[in-house]
């Protein structure tokens, strides 16, 4: 805004990385409506889970797992095509406790 001059409301999409927001979650991603004094928040990217915390930004296919489940609601009708899909099928059961919802 400042570089162009703007006094007015402005749609803002921001691509900054990651923060701590207003309502004490993380945001990144963000469509912004406002001005220099106020704004309203108006989308955002979907919350992902990180199953094993930190370990997921490294092991980014627990990122994949999470992005699956939320898709489809469970991890069954996921088929991969991999000639070691008995293993890694086993795998992720074990990795994916933490990001399932509790009952």
């Amino acid at each position: 805004m400042a570089d162009n001059n703007l006094n007015c409301n402005v749609i803002a999409l921001t691509w900054d990385g990651t923060g701590l927001g207003l309502d004490n979650t993380l945001w990144g991603g963000e469509i912004l409506y406002g001005n220099y004094k106020e704004f309203e928040r108006w989308g955002t990217i979907k919350n992902i889970n990180l199953a094993g915390g930190d370990t997921a930004t490294k092991e980014i296919y627990r990122i994949g797992y999470d992005l699956i489940y939320q898709s489809t609601g469970n991890f069954d009708s996921f088929t991969i095509n991999n000639k070691n899909s008995n293993i890694i099928k086993r795998c992720w059961r074990i990795i994916l406790i933490p990001i399932r919802p509790q009952v």
